[in-house]
């Protein structure tokens, strides 16, 4: 079985801590990941504002691709192309209780054909009635910005400024980077 390893240094005392993948697409997912980390959220919020092509799984078990964006306000998100009206095609991130990683959502129960997309997918429950939105991303970079976006956002103080948000604070509270990476 193939292994691969890398290993975090963190904090003031530069720790170090050993971690092994189990196969290359854990490794991938996690290196990217903490990259993500590291770089602190600017970059992500870029990418949401410029828009991605995600594909939104809905309850009636199809699939649409639209190119989904984050308000340069960094108050809601939004999506293009649709017939419906501007209301019905934006989610305020004030009414967005929480964010899931996988395909833990009524949109992907009984999917078994998207099952293979199981760590490309996630889901935004929004709203008084905790509605679902269901996403599946079209690569891991573009998974990882928007989940590492929406995560920061949802659990961002929302009297922050928009300059306070863009700053990489995790970055220096961490100091995480990675070395060592081979394979075993």
């Amino acid at each position: 079985m193939e292994h691969l390893s890398f290993s975090l240094i963190y904090g003031d005392d530069f720790e170090t801590l050993d971690l092994i993948a189990e196969n290359s697409t854990d490794y991938k997912t996690w290196t990217t990941g903490l990259q993500h980390l590291v770089t602190g959220y600017s970059d992500s919020l870029s990418v949401m504002q410029s828009g991605s092509l995600l594909t939104l799984v809905t309850q009636k078990k199809k699939e649409k691709k639209l190119t989904f964006f984050l308000s340069s306000d960094l108050t809601y998100l939004r999506w293009d192309p649709t017939t419906k009206k501007i209301p019905e095609t934006r989610i305020l991130l004030a009414d967005i209780k929480e964010v899931r990683r996988g395909q833990a959502t009524p949109g992907f129960q009984g999917r078994p054909d998207l099952e293979y997309l199981v760590d490309l997918s996630f889901s935004v429950v929004y709203g008084e009635g905790y509605k679902t939105i269901d996403f599946i991303a079209e690569s891991p970079s573009d998974y990882n910005d928007w989940i590492t976006g929406l995560m920061f956002l949802v659990s961002t103080d929302p009297t922050k400024t928009k300059s306070d948000i863009r700053k990489p604070t995790l970055t220096a509270q961490l100091e995480v980077s990675l070395s060592h990476t081979h394979l075993f």
